[in-house]
């Protein structure tokens, strides 16, 4: 089994759930366009994991109406939903051996930096990664390839061969492959087998533990 030295962790659907928040947040910014989406089923998944500006035009908004929707979601999920997220079970021990075993805890997320760490300070499990790196108000990183590129930037001589990415989006497994990282799909989140179709996963697990027979 290969020894890894780098993790890197999608948030949303990975570590924790947080669909609720996102449901919340979503149906705040729809409705100030007075769009009703409350009896949409899984509004919560449809918006984690993608780019928010890309899904409200699915909404009918145009590109500045899509810009404002998103602020508007990202000012509510910020002060009003911090405490709606869970951490899924076993995610807390499983960091906590990986600290045990000096590898590197790395979050590459689509969600808005500053609300991540708030967050994960919040379910008190700030203090175990050593980077966190999410989206940006000033959009100058918005998609996971632009947030991953950024995070191995602040690694000198990153050994890819000793990385691994683990996320439950499509979006995750390309991130990690374009640097021809290991992955892991994880099933337990929001994506799906099917999700997965077509991409050279490494690994795939059903439910969080399962994570340390790979890591350590």
């Amino acid at each position: 089994m290969k020894k890894y030295e780098f993790i890197f962790f999608d948030f949303d659907g990975t570590l924790v759930d947080t669909t609720n928040g996102t449901m919340k947040s979503a149906l705040y910014a729809l409705k100030k366009f007075n769009i009703d989406a409350s009896q949409e089923e899984n509004i919560g998944k449809n918006f984690s994991g993608v780019i928010l500006k890309d899904k409200f035009k699915e909404y009918g908004l145009d590109e500045n109406e899509a810009n404002e929707a998103v602020k508007y979601y990202r000012e509510y999920q910020s002060n009003n939903t911090i405490t709606c997220n869970e951490i899924y079970p076993g995610i807390k021990e499983i960091l906590s051996k990986l600290k045990e075993n000096n590898k590197k805890i790395i979050i590459v997320t689509g969600k808005l930096e500053e609300t991540t760490k708030k967050i994960l300070d919040y379910l008190n499990i700030l203090n175990y990664f050593d980077l966190v790196v999410g989206a940006t108000s000033d959009n100058s990183r918005v998609n996971k390839n632009e947030i991953m590129k950024y995070a191995i930037s602040q690694y000198k001589n990153l050994d890819f061969n000793k990385a691994i990415m683990i996320g439950d989006r499509p979006t995750d497994i390309k991130a990690g492959s374009t640097y021809n990282m290991d992955t892991i799909g994880v099933l337990y989140g929001m994506g799906n087998k099917e999700s997965f179709e077509n991409l050279n996963v490494t690994h795939f697990i059903k439910n969080p533990i399962e994570m340390l027979e790979i890591l350590i």
